[in-house]
């Protein structure tokens, strides 16, 4: 399968379809069985540690809930600065960056910045969770039902936001879901996997 620049493939199948492993594969975390993870036609399991590194930059993931993934008691601020810290921005940029980062997710005031992450409603730990994934500026993002855990209104939203920072960016997305109202309205492309191999597309 291929994701190519700017488009987003909805990835859909059973559990036990493989979809997670994919997913983990995809950000280095599972040396597959057979075939190749190519990024730019460069196998990142293949590659060298520097290049592994370099690739693993332009490869960002947005989980399910990110509650458990957010360091205990640190703020909103603090998480995108630790984002941007390990994407290797100068420590002198990182609080503006933040600050970018939280305003293009619409978490700009000063006041949610300041809370911790984990007192966040639903709705806002998604967003803070996607500007933790953009602060390394990744070519592809990774959406593990992105939206599942919230309720209508606020997924809505979430799945607007994604837009605007697809249309803004140019960021590739492989969204995994299990809601076909999400798939249909997100993909320019729907790949169907199982048993870990994609059937229909």
């Amino acid at each position: 399968m291929t994701v190519y620049a700017g488009e987003t493939v909805g990835l859909v199948g059973d559990s036990g379809s493989g979809k997670t492993t994919l997913l983990r594969a995809a950000l280095g975390l599972h040396r597959p069985d057979s075939g190749q993870v190519c990024i730019d036609g460069v196998d990142r399991y293949a590659a060298n540690r520097e290049t592994r590194r370099e690739l693993s930059r332009r490869v960002a993931l947005v989980p399910q809930d990110p509650l458990d993934s957010f360091a205990p008691g640190a703020t909103a601020a603090a998480t995108l600065v630790d984002a941007l810290r390990a994407a290797g921005v100068p420590r002198r940029l990182r609080r503006t960056e933040a600050m970018q980062l939280a305003t293009e997710v619409g978490l700009g005031s000063p006041e949610l910045l300041e809370r911790p992450a984990a007192t966040l409603s639903g709705g806002q730990r998604q967003r803070l969770a996607i500007a933790r994934a953009l602060a390394r500026s990744p070519e592809l993002l990774l959406l593990d039902e992105p939206v599942s855990a919230l309720d209508l209104t606020v997924q809505e939203r979430v799945l607007e936001l994604l837009h605007e920072v697809q249309v803004r960016r140019g960021t590739s997305f492989l969204l995994v879901s299990h809601d076909a109202d999400v798939i249909a309205y997100m993909s320019d492309r729907v790949l169907t996997l199982e048993a870990g191999s994609v059937t229909t597309s």
